[in-house]
């Protein structure tokens, strides 16, 4: 079965990586749109993602990191940046079961597939909030550095 599964994600890679991108594409918009690298960036670590998913490689803990980390510079809600990877989670059975014509069960490499994913997406909100955070204290930091400056010019 875990061969099966394999190839039925290889084969609908194509497709899969197709509507992940849209979908994650679709949550810039208008005034908000990355710049060409940024979104070459994400697509390139998405792409990387989907590989290593597909041939179940272990830890994919750099690639949601780099995912992470450009999510968290942009202006979004965390919910709404997870929705990256929950819409990996909805078009992967969708396609593969339409492809093969079987349910998704309760057992076996489907799963095993979904449950990696929700793994993933943990580890992806708790990298992701790790940034915003990181990010809150470089602004204090920031400030506090410029009101350091300002006192300091103004001889108090």
């Amino acid at each position: 079965m875990k061969a099966t599964w394999n190839n039925a994600l290889q084969k609908a890679r194509p497709e899969i990586f197709r509507r992940w991108k849209g979908s994650a594409l679709a949550l810039f918009s208008g005034a908000e749109s990355p710049s060409s690298l940024i979104t070459d960036a994400l697509l390139d670590q998405m792409a990387s993602l989907l590989d290593s998913l597909a041939e179940d490689n272990g830890d994919c803990s750099d690639t949601v990191d780099a995912i992470c980390r450009i999510l968290a510079v942009q202006p979004f809600k965390p919910s709404l940046s997870m929705q990256v990877f929950f819409s990996l989670k909805s078009i992967v059975p969708e396609l593969i079961c339409g492809q093969s014509g079987d349910e998704f069960s309760s057992e076996g490499e489907p799963a095993r597939f979904l449950s990696r994913t929700d793994e993933l997406i943990l580890m992806a909100f708790d990298r992701f909030m790790a940034h915003r955070e990181r990010l809150y204290q470089l602004k204090v930091e920031e400030s506090r550095n410029r009101m350091h400056m300002a006192l300091r010019r103004a001889g108090v």
